[in-house]
């Protein structure tokens, strides 16, 4: 466990120890969080290449003077920014570069992709904030909305880890639209991804409703318990209707217990197939 984890344990057990209430104070938080980021990424111009960093500019609508290539333009868009939204924006544009270890032109400084990935995850663990930090199988780093703590680190998160690119794509964007609170989005989003995971599975280019019988006769065939098959056959085939009548061809009136939902069904088939196939 690293040290900065510790660290907030103490913290935590110091408050309860003096019977400390913390208050959630969300501009007080944002407020230490967007410094913790500040100070790790202090540096960071030093770390990306001069293109990369006008792609920012153009992204965040930043003026980029070529005159003055060493000015800091990303650390004060961070500095500037007062949108907890905006500033996980910015670190995920910031990791889809190619960040570099320079320490052959500086002294002790040592600090490429990883690194940043690693000081970035502590800052989100000690500061509390409701999102976290997937690193996804093509190695893509994505900043999503955390929901119950168990269940993204049982359902969630394996399942992230082990979807192919198009149906990872859009798991990715239903996390995105949840955070965003589109439910209708991440219902739809959530569609396309089980879609997309079922014709990866089969090998084929059917869709969601054609290869629910598909997949039964592949679970089948690899011994999955049928009384467990059935189960899975059924809540397919709810799914189906319920993305018809709610996002494929219409939008529902939809809530945020309905797209949770959702997720955790969909994550646990995708594990549950996963396992047999």
């Amino acid at each position: 466990m690293s040290p900065i984890f510790n660290w907030k344990n103490k913290i935590d057990i110091f408050n309860k120890r003096w019977n400390i209430s913390v208050a959630d104070n969300s501009t007080e938080t944002f407020t230490k969080f967007k410094t913790r980021v500040l100070s790790t990424f202090a540096d960071i111009e030093n770390h990306i290449m001069t293109p990369d960093i006008r792609t920012f500019c153009k992204i965040f609508g930043i003026a980029y003077d070529e005159r003055h290539t060493r000015y800091v333009y990303i650390l004060n868009a961070i500095k500037n920014t007062s949108s907890l939204t905006d500033l996980c924006l910015m670190l995920e544009v910031i990791f889809a570069f190619d960040i570099y270890d320079n320490s052959r032109y500086v002294v002790m400084e040592r600090h490429n992709k990883g690194w940043y990935l690693k000081e970035t995850k502590e800052i989100f663990e000690i500061s509390g904030i409701q999102t976290r930090i997937i690193e996804s199988a093509s190695g893509e780093i994505f900043i999503v909305p955390s929901g119950e703590k168990k269940l993204d680190e049982e359902l969630v998160n394996p399942v992230l880890s082990f979807l192919q690119s198009g149906s990872n794509k859009h798991f990715i964007s239903a996390l995105q639209f949840y955070e965003q609170k589109k439910w209708v989005n991440c219902a739809e989003s959530l569609r396309r991804s089980l879609e997309e995971y079922l014709r990866e599975k089969l090998e084929n280019n059917i869709g969601l409703q054609a290869n629910i019988s598909e997949i039964s006769k592949k679970l089948k065939n690899q011994k999955s318990p049928a009384q467990t098959r059935n189960i899975v056959a059924t809540n397919f085939g709810h799914l189906n209707q319920f993305f018809n009548e709610n996002s494929k061809h219409g939008d529902g009136d939809l809530e945020e217990s309905d797209a949770e939902f959702l997720i955790y069904q969909i994550a646990l088939l995708m594990k549950y197939i996963e396992k047999y196939i």
